[in-house]
């Protein structure tokens, strides 16, 4: 169980991380999905998984949802 690249809790029971590729999600400290995607797909895996949101967390996920768009489309302008 590796949670050294959390860095937001998004309620009880869950956690948001990422690596230099993507966004992981953890749930009770197990990582349980890798999105490089949306936040529209990383909204369904916290669904999937039953991870609780706080309401703290939900307002962040707003902020991070935003990154995520843009993360992404680094990565595939950079892959140009």
């Amino acid at each position: 169980m590796t949670t050294d690249r959390v860095f937001l809790r998004i309620g009880p029971n869950g956690a948001l991380g990422a690596d230099e590729h993507q966004w992981i999600l953890y749930r009770a400290g197990n990582a349980v999905s890798f999105v490089h995607s949306t936040k529209l797909i990383l909204a369904r895996c916290i669904q999937e998984k039953e991870i609780e949101l706080s309401p703290e967390g939900r307002a962040a996920l707003e902020l991070v949802g935003e990154a995520i768009e843009a993360m992404n489309r680094v990565i595939c302008l950079s892959a140009v």
